[in-house]
């Protein structure tokens, strides 16, 4: 009967060894923030119309519209990421020309990359478009968003993302210049 409990608190003490391995194990396993990049941006004006299919704002003749293409890239092989909603802010200055929420989706780790195209109404300002018939001009972009990794079914390590980018526009309406505007880290 002796040897039985000692045989069980053997097996006990390698359980617990394992769980304690198999926590230092995963904590090691440091996860990488996912890659956010504007891979297109357009900024569309046309004359004021009506037109009840699209979601246009009107401002003085015109309508604006942003469209852009976002890709989010998921550089860890072992992690899937579940992105909560992600809300995109476009700025001219300090004004806000549009903002979208992008609903909350999961980016398994076998897929590396996803594409997200969004149209947004921009609030248009006179100045931009002013500005924009004459010479490039420099619009930023906002993202925040949080996210949750998942390692085989557990969900572990919440992060809050903020990043930001700046647009540079050409006379046409799209990125002028670098094609492709990767998001980086802004300190709070």
């Amino acid at each position: 009967m002796g040897e039985s409990k000692t045989f069980a608190m053997f097996l006990l003490h390698v359980a617990v060894l394992w769980c304690f391995l198999f926590y230092l194990i995963l904590l090691s396993l440091s996860p990488t923030q996912p890659n956010y990049t504007i891979v297109s941006f357009h900024i569309s004006t046309h004359p004021n119309h009506v037109n009840t299919t699209t979601s246009r704002v009107n401002h003085g003749g015109h309508n604006v519209r942003l469209s852009f293409a976002l890709e989010i890239q998921n550089p860890n092989q072992q992690y899937g990421v579940h992105h909560t909603n992600t809300l995109l802010k476009f700025y001219y200055g300090e004004y806000t020309l549009g903002e979208i929420t992008i609903h909350r989706f999961h980016q398994k780790r076998g897929r590396t990359s996803q594409k997200l195209i969004h149209h947004v109404r921009a609030h248009a300002r006179t100045k931009l478009l002013k500005t924009m018939s004459n010479s490039t001009v420099e619009l930023k972009v906002s993202l925040v968003t949080r996210i949750r990794y998942e390692l085989w079914g557990w969900m572990i390590n919440h992060r809050q993302i903020t990043l930001q980018g700046h647009l540079p526009i050409g006379l046409d309406g799209k990125i002028s210049g670098k094609k492709e505007i990767k998001l980086y880290h802004r300190e709070i």
